[in-house]
């Protein structure tokens, strides 16, 4: 599979209408001379350019070959380019602008068919403009809602890169977009509103990955002994036709969130009217299918054996439905600990059945977490997460109707914080499925950090970790800063 793609940066006059209409209705601030024995001397610096980035290179291999259609090594370059520049007009009105640009190079092979993917894209580049205690932002950005880590189901602004599924975390896998975001700053709380103009889908292949939802459904049926005729039907319907919200004013996205502080403890409520950045599979080819979820090749041949089966000339479908959050954040200290949680209602979240579509039912998802800063450079993360699915339906792949799982980090520095020994867990009490990431981290070079560790994936194979199950690796990541 081979994609090559530069994202479109340009965006229409009218995006720019509401910074526009905040700079002249604070125009006068410009113009205003500093109150008489106001401290001034920061206006003898008052613009400041700032220019960095990062290289990194990450090599992975698979500790079995289980396939032959399987991808048993992996490459991945990234470039990113970063630049500041902040400008004071007075005490009141300050101005920075922020463009970045990011090279991305992801290379999957070993097995009978490679994946190769480029990009090069406008990472962030947005203009804002603080004036007193209103701050605008215009332009692709990132914006974090939430409180928890790895797991934040109110941190939904954001589609995600899922090409290689939850393996880089959860910032990284965060992808900008363009938006609006005002926000107001009190005594003790805060307010922000965010408009979204076009939709944007978090990056997930259907195909030819160890990764990708279907797996590699496609070249296991031509690997098959399956009959010739069933071979030239897979290559012919399974491919996916998107069905994408059209950028118009009426498709765009808007949320609101009030923070507020009692007592220790920071609270937020937040809304969001949006898209779905997870794709609704609307139809798929073969009909009346009931599969477990394991996408394994093994049953193939069983397909001419299995009533009921309807053969239709259809492509897979994929749609994206309009979606409401609504949510609640809250974080204190205590003493070394951290406490912190969100709570989180969607009206309707779409999960794969077993005749491979979807089906969208509302979810009740909470997390509360605690974290502890130590002695010694220990460091401990733990976090509960429940989700519990409205009008559960049985042919769901992957969920219970309620489902708790663990999660959270564990690490210890060494050697004046040169060396450090960590692990990333995921562990679903519910179908007891997990995720483990043990890590070693070198950080003995200036500005250059050298990362050696593993992804293990298990569980029985019709849970959502143990479906990668054969996807257990090593991995070497070397990354630069300068």
């Amino acid at each position: 599979m081979k994609r090559l793609k530069c994202a479109k940066a340009a965006t229409p006059a009218i995006f720019l209408l509401p910074l526009i209409i905040t700079m002249i209705i604070t125009f006068p601030a410009f113009a205003t001379e500093p109150t008489p024995g106001t401290d001034t001397s920061f206006l003898e610096n008052s613009e400041n350019f700032t220019f960095g980035g990062w290289i990194e290179g990450l090599g992975a291999w698979d500790t079995e070959n289980d396939s032959p259609t399987e991808q048993s090594c992996l490459f991945r370059n990234r470039v990113r380019l970063e630049s500041d520049w902040r400008h004071r007009f007075d005490l009141n009105n300050r101005l920075k602008v922020r463009i970045s640009l990011d090279s991305d190079y992801l290379k999957m092979g070993g097995g009978d068919k490679s994946y190769n993917d480029y990009n090069f894209t406008l990472h962030e580049g947005y203009l804002l403009f603080s004036h007193c205690n209103i701050t605008t932002t215009i332009g692709r950005q990132i914006v974090r809602w939430g409180k928890t880590d790895q797991l934040s189901p109110v941190n939904n602004l954001n589609p995600q890169d899922l090409r290689l599924f939850i393996l880089p975390e959860l910032e990284e896998r965060k992808i900008p977009i363009w938006m609006l975001r005002v926000q107001g700053f009190g005594n003790n709380w805060s307010w922000e509103g965010i408009y979204i103009p076009w939709f944007a889908n978090s990056d997930i292949d259907y195909f030819d990955s160890d990764w990708a939802i279907f797996r590699h459904l496609r070249e296991d049926i031509n690997r098959s002994s399956l009959p010739q005729e069933y071979k030239i039907y897979a290559d012919k319907t399974m491919h996916v036709k998107r069905d994408k919200p059209a950028h118009t004013l009426g498709n765009g996205e808007f949320g609101g969130r009030v923070s507020f502080t009692l007592g220790r403890v920071d609270f937020s409520l937040s809304y969001l009217y949006g898209w779905e950045n997870q794709p609704t599979i609307e139809s798929f080819p073969i009909k009346n299918l009931e599969v477990d979820g394991s996408f394994s090749g093994d049953d193939l041949d069983l397909i001419p054996t299995i009533p009921d089966l309807i053969f239709t000339d259809e492509n897979i479908r994929a749609t994206y439905k309009r979606q409401q959050v609504t949510g609640f954040e809250f974080e204190t200290t205590i003493g070394n600990f951290g406490l912190r949680g969100e709570a989180v209602h969607f009206d309707r979240m779409a999960f794969l059945t077993s005749d491979l579509t979807s089906k969208r039912h509302p979810v009740f998802h909470t997390v509360v977490g605690v974290d502890y800063s130590g002695t010694n450079d220990w460091y401990c993360n733990l976090q509960v997460s429940y989700l519990k699915i409205m009008n559960y339906n049985s042919e769901i792949l992957y969920f219970e109707d309620e489902n708790i799982a663990l999660m959270g980090k564990i690490s210890k520095h060494f050697f004046n914080h040169n060396l450090e020994l960590g692990l990333r867990y995921n562990y679903t009490i519910t179908d007891k499925s997990y995720y483990l990431e043990p890590k070693l981290t070198l950080k003995y070079f200036t500005d250059l950090n050298l990362e050696l560790g593993a992804n293990f994936l298990g569980g029985d194979k019709d849970t959502l970790f143990g479906s990668f199950r054969n996807n257990d690796q090593l991995f070497v990541r070397i990354k630069y800063y300068f």
